[in-house]
């Protein structure tokens, strides 16, 4: 699954009702935990069809497990990237 942006678990902590605005809008954010992806926030669908719905967890069961898009350098090099543009903003 394709992400928007990278947030640390720090970024949760102290900006958790801003961010639940921005997935709520339809961005989808990977959540990095000591430079290494956690889990991923993501829009709920409410225009998804009843079927979908109702596989919602099977689904999620059958991505588990599955290896990531991303390799661990990948994720550290995301990671700085994400940092370098927050200490300029």
């Amino acid at each position: 699954m394709a992400y928007n942006e990278i947030i640390s678990m720090q970024d949760m902590r102290t900006s958790l009702a801003e961010i639940a605005d921005r997935v709520q809008s339809g961005t989808k954010l990977l959540v990095v935990r000591n430079s290494k992806p956690a889990f991923m926030l993501v829009p709920l669908n409410i225009a998804e069809s009843e079927e979908s719905s109702r596989n919602l967890w099977s689904r999620l069961e059958q991505g588990l497990g599955q290896e990531p898009e991303f390799s661990e350098a990948d994720v550290v090099e995301m990671v700085k990237s994400y940092r370098r543009s927050k200490a300029k903003a």
